[in-house]
């Protein structure tokens, strides 16, 4: 048989589902923006000795002006007298300190940032004798070289299911193929121990029966 004939019965292909990460929009965005377009407008202060003495300064401003409001409100008026004391009660709250102010609207910032979600989608996997590729719907991502003796082939467990990991020179998490069966495998090889889904860049799930066929493709290099 010739080099040529022998590479193309070593192809194999198979499709998988692949891990990878979406941004999905925050919820209630309109809400948290209307939260920090308020945060805005809360006076603050440097922890500085000026500082602390200009928010003392502030905090006076703000009690006597409740306290103008409320007295010449007049009774009628219940809506001048209830915003007066609302005036003249967060004197006791602000102005806060500048770091504060900035803290509160890091954590606003961040509940109407996107949040990522792992997501599964189809994918494949491809070996031509050479070398295993790792493909997503769009692309190539990931290939590892297997015909210059510098990788390594591990078998290890995640959750119950057997999880080929296909690892480069360095073993870099980013650059590692990992694929794990979707249901029993029958293979001769005790797996070395455990593999967490956070040593995983990229893991792939297969049929059992795509499985085998990779395991036996590499096992015969």
């Amino acid at each position: 048989m010739s080099k040529k004939a022998k590479a193309r019965s070593e192809e194999l292909s198979f499709e998988v589902e692949l891990r990878g990460q979406e941004s999905v929009p925050a919820r209630s965005v309109p809400f948290w923006n209307a939260v920090d377009f308020v945060l805005t407008f809360v006076p603050s202060y440097r922890e500085t000795r000026q500082g602390r003495k200009n928010a003392r300064g502030a905090r006076i401003v703000i009690l006597a002006a409740g306290i103008l409001i409320i007295a010449f409100g007049g009774a009628e008026s219940g809506l001048w007298i209830a915003f007066g004391v609302f005036l003249a009660a967060s004197a006791l709250a602000f102005p806060v300190p500048e770091l504060k102010k900035r803290g509160w609207r890091t954590r606003v910032n961040q509940k109407r940032s996107p949040r990522m979600k792992t997501v599964w989608s189809g994918g494949k996997i491809v070996f031509d004798g050479r070398r295993v590729e790792l493909h997503d719907k769009k692309k190539k991502v990931r290939h590892i070289l297997v015909n210059r003796d510098k990788h390594e082939v591990v078998v290890r467990h995640n959750e119950g299911s057997y999880c080929l990991g296909v690892l480069p020179p360095g073993q870099r998490k980013k650059e590692n193929i990992w694929v794990c069966a979707t249901g029993s495998v029958d293979v001769d090889v005790e797996p070395e121990g455990e593999v967490g889904a956070s040593e995983m860049d990229r893991p792939a799930k297969a049929d059992p029966a795509d499985w085998m066929r990779l395991w036996n493709a590499l096992d015969e290099l």
